[in-house]
């Protein structure tokens, strides 16, 4: 689930078909003062720069924030365990509206309780920016 001004969303699916989802819905404008320093890594944040570059009507700094809300939703159903914001490192693919975020869990969770890779897909559209991230259940044998 996910809700912000004026917006709340839900995702379902049938059991068998995913361990996890994630989402999250952030009103589309910049980040507050401070905001992407605590939420990202120098790494991130020249990829950002990289990103406002190419396309400045985008706030990238506030899709990063709702991807990693949606990757922490779905790594929380797995683990069991709150990661803080510094503990994925996010890439955002803007050609087609895809990222992927490699996790660098804390030490207190245990080798195996969720996959250390995420991938899924974002959008900015009508004010809104938008994210979903999926673990989908591995195919039985």
């Amino acid at each position: 689930m996910t809700h912000c001004s004026g917006y709340r969303a839900a995702v379902v699916a049938w059991a068998g078909a995913f361990r996890s989802l994630g989402i999250d819905a952030e009103v589309h404008q910049p980040l507050p003062d401070g905001g992407l320093r605590l939420t990202s890594s120098p790494a991130e944040r020249r990829h950002l720069a990289e990103l406002v570059a190419r396309n400045a009507q985008v706030h990238w700094d506030t899709l990063l924030f709702a991807v990693k809300e949606s990757v922490y939703k779905a790594w929380y159903l797995l683990g069991g365990v709150t990661l803080d914001f510094v503990d994925a490192e996010v890439e955002l693919d803007p050609d087609s509206e895809t990222f992927t975020a490699r996790l660098s869990p804390p030490e207190t969770m245990a080798e195996g309780d969720g996959p250390v890779f995420f991938e899924g897909r974002w959008r900015v559209a009508d004010g809104m920016v938008q994210a979903a991230s999926a673990v989908p259940n591995r195919a039985r044998s």
